[in-house]
């Protein structure tokens, strides 16, 4: 790493731990630091030292960020950073964070597919997605695949990382780390965790862990990319920007479709009018997404009636449903109007007695408004669609046929609806159970417009329908009516 030198451990103090070091050489350490600047290494530090300022968008220059862009210097900053990555705590949503200190370290550019093959296109880790050959049928390029096999056109350019290939073997080339001989004596008490432990070593496991645990942490997306008002890159778009609810300036939401964005901000105030605050409180929004390329991929699903990309889009977010729950609620600041927010210490933030649930974040009310949840009937919203549960096969299901056959329930793999996935279900409204109290005057209509759809074509023709009627007609008749 430039501008970096490190003193050499086995001529300065050799074998001596980190408290017997300070003790012995008290003065002569003293003495470096008031010399020469030496600091003891912390990752934060280091990064400060010779990473971050390449990465600042009013400082640096193209030079010192393109100084970055080898896969080898990638490698050197994941070693460094030892135990310090957080797969659930991504430095794009460190603004206002905890590992703020870091979150320009979100921007580190990183190796995308080329459409030559060796050759890499460097990408802001934050805008990098991870492809099948990292995380499998939960990466976004299955849905990108599908809709380009059912015809799409004008799909979403996606950058994703280059393959596990180029990375593996890289992190022990440069590790210091020396394995325990086979027969080494383990002696009493030695598992327990010493006053010592280096706390910036990396945990064992195996490299392609290490790998994506850093990749994550940096903000690559293995899901559609949930997208603050105030992004990563954009430029004084910041909460304060948002009093009175106003729209907010980043990019992700310039272009909002008024009419939704308006009705979506009335419920909010709706919401927000019972909550226990002071009735003179200005409200904020605090934390509020979109996902990226998500308009393009719900209007395509909702138009194709084969439903197989709404499906492909249905089962990416249900399978990535543990990362984006942290996302599926908006956070509203109430502020006082005798105060004002952005004389508060930098960077301004809302106290926790003033941050309230704004209930479903954005994309999340997109996607219950869209017609785009795979069914027997074509794409359908979520509130009209039913959960493929027991009971609606027993009612609705035939030889052969599921339940979706007569009325709308999802068509998706299993897989997408168990397990912390049903919660996706959940949040969109999807209907579980069915029984008379659930079941509406709306669902009883579409079950007949099902039925006319369905046979009107034979009957016109005079066919023999007495089977039809035997084993369609006359039971989903009878459930309607128990219903």
């Amino acid at each position: 790493m430039d501008g970096l030198c490190f003193l050499m451990q086995e001529i300065c103090w050799g074998d001596l731990t980190p408290k017997d070091r300070n003790l012995a050489l008290s003065q002569e350490l003293t003495t470096w630091q008031a010399l020469f600047d030496v600091q003891e290494f912390k990752f934060p530090a280091v990064m400060r030292a010779s990473v971050l300022p390449a990465l600042d968008l009013d400082t640096s220059s193209r030079g010192d960020r393109e100084s970055l862009r080898t896969i080898e210097r990638v490698a050197a900053i994941c070693q460094l950073s030892g135990r310090t990555p957080n797969a659930n705590a991504p430095l794009p949503y460190q603004r206002l964070g905890t590992s703020r200190a870091l979150f320009n370290l979100s921007r580190l550019d990183l190796p995308c597919r080329g459409s030559v093959p060796g050759e890499y296109v460097w990408v802001p880790a934050y805008r990098v997605y991870l492809g099948a050959d990292w995380i499998g049928d939960a990466s976004v390029e299955h849905v990108l695949t599908r809709a380009r096999e059912v015809g799409v056109a004008n799909l979403p350019e996606v950058d994703f990382l280059t393959g596990p290939g180029a990375f593996i073997g890289l992190l022990a080339k440069i590790s210091n780390l020396h394995e325990a001989p086979v027969a080494e004596n383990i002696e009493p008490g030695s598992d327990e965790v010493s006053l010592e432990e280096d706390e910036e070593a990396a945990l064992e496991g195996d490299e392609r862990g290490r790998w994506l645990e850093f990749f994550l942490w940096l903000g690559v997306n293995q899901s559609l990319r949930p997208v603050h008002f105030h992004d990563v890159e954009d430029r004084a778009s910041g909460w304060l920007k948002t009093a009175n609810l106003q729209q907010p300036e980043g990019w992700i939401f310039k272009n909002a479709d008024s009419r939704f964005w308006s009705g979506y901000v009335g419920r909010l105030r709706q919401q927000l009018s019972g909550a226990q605050a002071n009735s003179a409180a200005i409200p904020y929004f605090y934390d509020l997404h979109d996902l990226e390329h998500l308009v393009v991929l719900l209007d395509a699903a909702s138009r194709d009636e084969s439903t197989e990309i709404g499906r492909a889009l249905y089962e990416h977010l249900a399978r990535n449903w543990a990362t984006l729950e942290r996302f599926s609620k908006a956070r509203v600041a109430l502020i006082a109007a005798d105060n004002v927010p952005g004389m508060r210490s930098k960077p301004p933030r809302a106290r926790d007695d003033e941050l309230f649930d704004g209930g479903p974040d954005f994309w999340l009310a997109r996607l219950q408004e869209g017609s785009f949840c795979p069914t027997g009937h074509g794409p359908r919203r979520a509130a009209q669609t039913w959960l493929p549960t027991l009971e609606v096969e027993r009612r609705f299901g035939r030889r052969g046929r599921t339940g979706s056959f007569l009325v709308p329930a999802l068509t998706v793999d299993s897989t997408a609806l168990k397990g912390k996935a049903k919660g996706f279900a959940q949040a969109l409204g999807v209907r579980e159970e069915l029984t008379a109290a659930t079941f509406t005057l709306e669902d009883a209509r579409i079950l007949l417009v099902r039925l006319r759809d369905l046979f009107k074509e034979d009957f016109d023709a005079g066919k023999d329908m007495r089977h039809e009627l035997r084993e369609v007609i006359r039971p989903a008749y009878r459930n309607l009516f128990e219903l």
